[in-house]
């Protein structure tokens, strides 16, 4: 997306006992982030997969585990544990805007169980936060976007907007055998057309 081809430096870093992420930077440029916990998809519904012992966020937030276990085996984290570590990195980058999934429930296209989970953590630790930095009297900006149930929604996303998001989409694409390639191909793709089509912010 930020048209970077040269190397990526990747680090672990220690945020607790027995709670390591990986960050990753673009090779001289420490503007860029990608922070990676590496917890296990919780399936649509969130029931979770055999492989990783079907743990889930939804199942983690709902009390039907207690801990949940990161893919590489370095890190477990209860609920409160998880919402502390994502607590922490607010404050570690201090962001001017934070952006997270909502909440958004539809019978027709239901959300991924993990979207709706990580936007109501997201918002839980965005409330410490505020707390803690600021007292609760300053607020940051925090703004929910809608997952798959924007299949529902009329298609809002054209022009140059929509070249842009299709070139960012496909620079990934070319990595996942299973989406569209082209943009031809994902006009005609009733999954990745209305996504890229459509944009949506919600509420919570």
């Amino acid at each position: 997306m930020i048209g970077f081809k040269g190397i990526w430096v990747q680090r672990v870093v220690e945020l607790s006992n027995h709670e390591f992420i990986s960050v990753a930077n673009p090779q001289g440029n420490s503007k860029v982030s990608l922070i990676f916990f590496r917890l296990p998809d919780g399936n649509l519904k969130g029931e979770g997969f055999i492989s990783t012992h079907f743990e889930s966020l939804a199942k983690l937030e709902a009390s039907k585990i207690s801990v949940m276990n990161a893919i590489d085996g370095q890190s477990n984290y209860t609920l409160s544990q998880l919402s502390a570590a994502l607590t922490s990195l607010m404050h570690l980058y201090q962001p001017a805007e934070i952006h997270t999934q909502s909440n958004f429930v539809s019978k027709t296209f239901p959300d991924h169980s993990d979207h709706m989970a990580v936007g109501r953590l997201v918002q839980q630790s965005y409330r410490q936060y505020e707390l803690q930095q600021y007292n609760n009297e300053v607020t940051i900006p925090l703004k929910f976007y809608t997952g798959y149930p924007i299949h529902g929604f009329p298609a809002n996303v054209s022009g140059s907007d929509l070249i842009t998001k299709e070139a960012a989409f496909l620079a990934y694409a070319k990595f996942d055998d299973d989406v569209c390639h082209t943009a031809a191909q994902c006009i005609q793709n009733p999954t990745y057309g209305a996504y890229l089509t459509r944009e949506y912010q919600e509420p919570y």
